[in-house]
């Protein structure tokens, strides 16, 4: 059975309204990200990066037209919005002093959530014409658990790490943009802001 979408009626007042509301909240939730990170645990796994996650796609006045990508589109963000919680709650742990034991293990529990985030986009069947872009977010979902398996090592070592991020997360924004280059404010940033949530940095 095809997927019902829900109408959205958006009038300009509130795009802008959803806009604003992002960059009144973003110096209010980083003052409070500290906090966050040195509670992460495997018995305390929060659910964080709402403010990546304000945007949704609207299914009748936006600008995807195609019900097959529309429908793309809209089951990808969830699984996008569970893949940020699992990065931001690593990176968190990553920025936070801890045992070497303690990073090792909450790297793995990491690595487990995220991998069945993996599973979960795999089994995505993109249309043709998406079919690049989300080869690109597999590629990137695959490097960014190899680059906290980097970094949790060289954490555990007390080491220097070249904190390089794949660009595979930029490069499907960039062919996104160049298949719909009308694409309404909130659909735009429905997936630009989970792209940027999902990248490491």
């Amino acid at each position: 059975m095809p997927r019902k979408f829900v109408a959205f009626r958006l009038s300009r007042d509130d795009i802008r309204l959803a806009l604003s509301l992002r960059v009144l909240v973003v110096g209010a939730v980083d003052a409070t990200e500290s906090v966050q990170n040195r509670w992460v645990s495997e018995t305390h796994w929060p659910s964080r990066g709402w403010t990546y996650k304000l945007f949704w796609i609207p299914a009748k006045q936006g600008s995807l037209n195609r019900h097959a990508e529309l429908e793309y589109f809209v089951t990808l963000l969830p699984i996008l919005n569970e893949g940020i919680t699992h990065r931001l709650n690593m990176d968190g742990v990553l920025r936070t002093l801890r045992t070497p034991a303690q990073y090792e293990r909450l790297y793995e529990f990491y690595r487990d959530r995220q991998s069945g985030v993996l599973v979960r986009l795999e089994r995505l069947d993109p249309p043709p014409r998406l079919r690049e872009i989300h080869g690109r977010i597999l590629v990137a979902a695959a490097e960014q658990i190899r680059f906290y398996e980097r970094f949790s090592q060289a954490k555990r070592q007390h080491a220097q790490i070249d904190l390089t991020a794949d660009r595979e997360l930029h490069a499907a924004w960039e062919e996104i943009t160049r298949l719909y280059p009308h694409l309404d404010p909130l659909t735009s940033g429905a997936i630009e802001l989970r792209f940027c949530g999902f990248d490491p940095l």
